[in-house]
């Protein structure tokens, strides 16, 4: 709207076309197209929207409508077309020369004609239909009202075309106040001008400085007016003041957002004209910067390329890989800039394998770089280039040839030092350090690596490293972190349930992206953005708003709370880039309808940002240029959880560009909490939630100078001080078939509450028990191999009356077993008498010779079971007249 603002108060007329899906025939094709979907920018103030029609007037049935069209034009169908189908009424200059509707049918693939032939035409033109031909004829309608009288102001010019319409509703019932003023009619239109300027001595027009501001600003008028006026009464609408006689009034200052229309009446004494200009003033709550992004040319050859993953290592060099925008899929395309972007010189990683696709790149300069290289089906390596990518040579001993080996992720933190990693082996990550260039990659022993979940992995390109520190993101929502260059790691949660995005401003500050897709439809399940200030132990979420998602970002090393983020979506308005001060808590918008496709960052002077290439030498990179702002802006991160009864306190930091003196308030607070303003750009909030608090508290905190806002928006989520219980006991996860399994479970409660064990998924071979002394037993034999290799789902949850704790794992069980399993050699006596002794005399043998150990499942109250240890047993009681039957199971072991 900015832009169209700008061209309409430099006086120019426009245009835009309605849109062809008004029949859904667009959403057939492609199912993301909304149907009748409203048009860009024909839906814009100050634009004239033009649909079609057909030649009898009828609305185009392909015609977007709505109440936002102002016209129709001829763009349709002639009723009587060739062989009694309807055809196409408009011809539009083309390339080819025409050719017969037969040609076309004889081969649809050609593009060389589209039928005009069959309808007499001959030479450079086409038949063609659509919103796209109906505006070119109400445009040129607007340039013959022009000719006539060129000092019509654009808006006098669209009030006469639109009041000279022939009104075509009855013939398009079902569109009534959907398709604007009707059909233009030139020759009316032309009379309208023509009239209106008998006797017209003068024309009220005017432009304004400065159409698009912040509340708060003010803007000035000029008179554009044509005749001699004498006097000026102007109307500014949402400012102040609201009123002026002066011929020129400045000043007029608007303060709170919106669209302000804006009113001249002059007058020769005479005669009178009044021009209002609608929607004309912009005034919003962003700021554009002066600017942010210079448009660099990737060079790739094959259009649409995009970059995935960018490394910078100094101003001048960059090396960045790409995947094709068409299909999605990874390439082995990779380009390289030495001189700060001015020219980009594309190249392939050339490994001599089928199938390898490029996780990531790790720079070192202009020269030596590496990619982590994987298959799809599993697998890859490590490729190291010493000639700036003209040759790549695999480093072996990084293997990756296990069943269910990865390659993820190579980092060089220098020119010998590096790490890189892949999926779990063996039960552990499959991690690789080296102290030579990769000559030699050693395998991290698993004793220094955490376990991984049941299914965990991590992903290509999702890590961050700053000095000696590095951390990688998994599907599970964790963190790994190794402060010695990768050769020790612990393990941290985000608390969500996938990582897709990690980046960090230091050794302590950062944030990580954390989205989930949909696998089947591509489409955004769920969202949210975290940020940490100690290293990735604790993540404080900054936002789980999908409407406001961003798909990469980007910490800027050394400079803690700042990030530029980056968005992609398939709705064009809603791409862009941002940028923030407060670790993503508010955001600036930097621009929109661009596809961005991945951020980097070296410092808060040297990024790039990648997108698509149009060509060689058009689009594809973005190169960082900075932002100009004397606005002050928050640099610290909220705190967004508290505990009831517990003290919550949070120190807001702001910092002032040139250095002011900076006040800071809270806007909005709950109750409970109080702020107070320390005097030196910081304020502290405070406050004890109590049980009534509990639950979710919006708070606005504002730092200000004598000019400009800063504003930063946060929730505070209270939670119970009840904390949750938990399991102490490991999960046995591996059995055989025909052996007993035994799990025996124990929980705490940090509280000390009473707790209640249970076991929503089971396996139909093992049997549960809550012993009600928080501990539990998950006992069974199973008789058949685990499904997968992940085992059988087991799922057991412990509840203290207001919290519960899952422990989910699985138990393989293996197709065959090593051992071959021990059998009973005595029968039993299933008869006993009152008040007489029973017993029973066990046998048992092993295949293998293994000692043996008897064991019961369960057994009435009078029965004792001993083990004699020489692989027999007794068992032995006397019952009362009070027993009856028993079912017994006996174990051996």
């Amino acid at each position: 709207q900015s832009t169209i603002n700008y061209a309409y108060n430099k006086g120019c007329v426009l245009l835009a076309a309605a849109g062809n899906n008004g029949d859904g025939m667009e959403t057939q094709m492609n199912p993301d197209i909304p149907v009748n979907y409203t048009a860009y920018p024909a839906a814009l103030h100050n634009v004239i929207a033009v649909g079609s029609v057909d030649t009898d007037d009828s609305k185009s049935s392909f015609s977007c409508y709505g109440t936002w069209i102002d016209v129709l034009s001829p763009g349709g169908f002639e009723t009587e077309g060739f062989l009694g189908i309807s055809a196409f009424s408009v011809l539009s200059t083309t390339a080819n020369t025409a050719g017969t509707i037969n040609d076309m049918l004889a081969d649809p693939s050609n593009p060389s004609t589209g039928g005009a032939g069959s309808f007499s035409i001959t030479g450079n033109y086409d038949v063609m239909q659509g919103t796209s031909m109906a505006t070119p004829v109400a445009a040129g309608l607007a340039g013959l009202m022009l000719s006539v009288n060129p000092d019509l102001t654009p808006e006098e010019l669209k009030q006469i075309m639109k009041a000279t319409c022939v009104n075509v509703d009855a013939l398009n019932p079902e569109f009534v106040d959907s398709i604007g003023a009707g059909r233009i009619d030139a020759a009316a239109a032309v009379a309208a001008v023509q009239d209106s300027m008998v006797g017209q001595t003068i024309i009220a027009d005017f432009s304004v400085s400065d159409i698009s501001i912040m509340p708060g600003d003010a803007v000035d008028f000029t008179d554009l007016s044509i005749g001699t006026p004498v006097s000026w009464n102007w109307t500014f609408d949402g400012a102040t003041p609201a009123t002026s006689t002066d011929q020129n009034p400045t000043g007029i200052v608007y303060d709170l957002e919106g669209e302000y229309t804006v009113t001249l009446e002059v007058s020769d004494g005479t005669n009178s004209d009044v021009e209002v200009k609608e929607f004309l003033v912009l005034v919003g709550g962003f700021e554009m910067p002066e600017s942010a992004w210079i448009r660099q040319a990737s060079g790739f050859e094959t259009q649409y390329r995009g970059l995935m993953d960018i490394s910078i290592t100094d101003a001048n060099t960059a090396l960045a890989i790409s995947y094709d925008g068409t299909s999605g899929s990874m390439t082995t395309d990779f380009t390289k800039t030495t001189d700060g972007g001015t020219t980009w010189v594309p190249g392939i990683i050339e490994t001599g394998v089928t199938g390898y696709a490029p996780g990531n790149i790790s720079a070192l300069d202009a020269n030596t770089a590496w990619v982590a290289m994987y298959a799809t089906a599993g697998g890859g390596g490590i490729f190291k280039t010493e000639d700036g990518g003209a040759t790549w040579t695999h480093q072996a001993s990084a293997s990756f040839s296990g069943a269910t080996s990865f390659t993820n992720v190579v980092h060089f933190f220098n020119a010998n030092d590096g790490f890189c990693m892949g999926d779990p082996l063996n039960g552990e990550f499959e991690l690789y350090t080296t102290a030579d260039g990769g000559d030699n990659w050693t395998l991290v022993p698993a004793a220094n690596i955490p376990d991984p979940q049941t299914d965990e992995m991590g992903w290509t390109g999702v890590y961050d490293a700053y000095g000696d520190t590095i951390w990688y993101g998994t599907n599970t929502g964790r963190i790994y972190k190794s402060v010695d260059k990768g050769l020790n790691w612990e393990v941290f949660t985000t608390g969500e349930s996938n990582v897709s995005t990690i980046s960090f401003n230091d050794a302590l500050n950062g944030v990580v992206l954390c989205a989930n897709y949909d696998q089947t439809t591509g489409a955004l399940d769920s969202w949210a953005m975290k940020s940490t200030t100690d290293g990735g132990e604790t993540w404080q979420l900054v936002s789980n708003d999908m409407d406001n998602s961003k798909s990469d970002v980007a910490a800027v090393p050394g400079v803690p709370g700042m990030v530029v983020a980056t968005k992609m979506s398939q709705v064009s308005e809603e791409n862009g880039s941002f940028y923030s001060f407060d670790y993503g808590n508010t955001w600036t918008q930097l621009d929109d309808s661009i596809q961005y496709t991945c951020v980097s960052f070296l410092n808060e002077d040297i990024g790039w940002a990648g997108s698509f290439n149009l060509s060689n030498t058009f689009d594809g990179v973005y190169k960082w240029v900075g932002v100009q702002s004397d606005a002050p802006y928050f640099t610290s991160s909220p705190i967004t959880s508290g505990i009831e009864f517990s003290l919550y306190e949070y120190t807001a930091v702001a910092e002032d560009p040139n250095g002011a003196a900076l006040t800071l308030e809270a806007n909005t607070i709950p109750a409970w909490l109080t702020f107070s303003d320390n005097g030196d750009n910081t304020g502290t909030l405070t406050g004890t939630p109590q049980t009534s608090d509990i639950g979710s508290h919006q708070v606005e905190l504002i730092a200000y100078n004598s000019t400009d806002t800063a504003y930063q928006s946060f929730s505070i989520e209270i939670v119970t001080s009840d904390l949750p219980p938990e399991f102490t006991s490991t999960p046995i996860e591996e059995s055989w078939i025909g052996t007993i399994y035994t799990y025996n479970i124990t929980t705490s409660d940090p509280d000390g509450d009473d707790l209640t064990i249970t076991a929503p998924t089971l396996p139909s071979w093992l049997t549960f028990t809550d012993n009600g002394d928080n501990t539990a037993v998950l006992t069974g034999i199973p008789s058949s191999s685990s499904p997968s290799q992940s085992g059988f789902p087991v799922t057991l949850e412990v509840y203290d009356g207001t919290l519960s704790t899952q422990q989910q794992f699985g138990i393989y069980v293996p197709f065959s077993t090593p051992y071959d399993p021990p059998v009973f050699t005595s029968t039993p006596d299933t008869i006993a008498f009152y008040n007489e002794v029973y017993q029973y005399n066990m046998t048992a043998s092993d295949p293998d010779g293994d000692v043996l150990a008897f064991g019961s499942v369960d057994l009435p109250s009078w029965l004792t079971l001993t083990d004699n240890g020489d692989n027999t047993a007794l068992l032995e009681g006397t019952p009362t007249v009070n027993d009856t039957a028993y079912f017994v199971t006996l174990t051996i072991d």
